[in-house]
């Protein structure tokens, strides 16, 4: 995973702060062929589950768009929390391409916990 960076042209980050505290960021980026890149996008993890994830994937799309490129796209993963592609879908994004990665025994894989119920 690569550091975002604060001064390459075409790239914008935004973070999300409610009541003083940061609770989560995404990154866009002009890519060559035109297009917007939502490159990074995530909440901390005492955020996730209370509704922010919705409003900032709909904010990290208009922000995408005024950016003026000719699609605006995104990865995800099984990795990724389970409401992520769920989210996606519903502010519009559509299945492009598939694929199955497995990967070497010898790379750790990151774990998390849900958060605990309210």
């Amino acid at each position: 995973m690569r550091a975002p960076r604060f001064d390459t042209p075409g790239v914008a980050i935004w973070v999300l702060v409610t009541e003083g505290t940061p609770a989560g960021y995404f990154e866009l980026e002009r890519r060559g062929d035109g297009s917007i890149e939502i490159v990074y996008f995530g909440l901390m993890p005492e955020f996730v589950g209370r509704g922010f994830g919705k409003q900032m994937l709909s904010a990290a799309v208009e922000r995408a768009w005024e950016m003026t490129g000719s699609r605006v796209w995104l990865h995800t993963c099984t990795l990724d929390n389970p409401a992520a592609l769920p989210n996606y879908l519903k502010r519009g994004f559509t299945a492009f391409k598939t694929e199955t990665f497995t990967a070497p025994a010898h790379v750790p894989v990151p774990v998390s916990s849900a958060p605990p119920p309210a």
